[in-house]
């Protein structure tokens, strides 16, 4: 009987554990491929750290149209890469992070509590629930739905323009 408890349990265990690992394969942030769009940048520069995934590449994607039209000279990068930048040249910095395991991506919260210039930050939170963010910045927070990346783009974009120079 106590065998067969065992069994039972080990089996439950390892089913557990494949499940996390098949979870974590499936539903975590790609890295982000990084790049640089180098008009004039007579606009603003824009740095924008981000975590790869459809919706947030449909996010920046747009962003980064949006803001080449407008003559902002924009960088993209993943942003596991944010501690390592020189941020203090840049006009507003974006921060998209997912919100996992009850708690927001270590690398964003981390530059969001040690970045000196609030208010050059713009952060967009992806969370299941759509309702989790970074409070101690100017941010909002979205479910992570593609239907809705055009509409949570056209907010970034907003407040990224009042950080831009007139």
């Amino acid at each position: 009987m106590a065998k067969k408890v065992l069994r039972i349990a080990g089996l439950a265990l390892l089913a557990l554990g494949a499940f996390l690992v098949w979870y974590r394969w499936n539903y975590s942030m790609k890295k982000a491929v990084g790049f640089e769009m180098r008009p004039s940048g007579k606009a603003g520069d824009v740095l924008i750290a981000t975590q790869g995934s459809a919706y947030k590449d449909s996010v920046v994607s747009c962003l980064v149209r949006d803001l080449a039209d407008m003559d902002v000279h924009v960088r993209v990068m993943d942003i596991s890469d944010l501690a390592s930048a020189d941020t203090a040249s840049w006009d507003a910095i974006v921060l998209l992070h997912t919100w996992e395991y009850y708690e927001p991506q270590r690398d964003a919260a981390d530059f969001a509590v040690r970045h000196p210039r609030h208010s050059k930050l713009v952060v967009l939170t992806t969370s299941g629930s759509g309702g989790e963010r970074l409070d101690t910045v100017d941010g909002f927070s979205s479910a992570s739905v593609i239907a809705d990346a055009q509409a949570d783009e056209t907010i970034l974009l907003k407040r990224v323009k009042e950080l831009l120079p007139r």
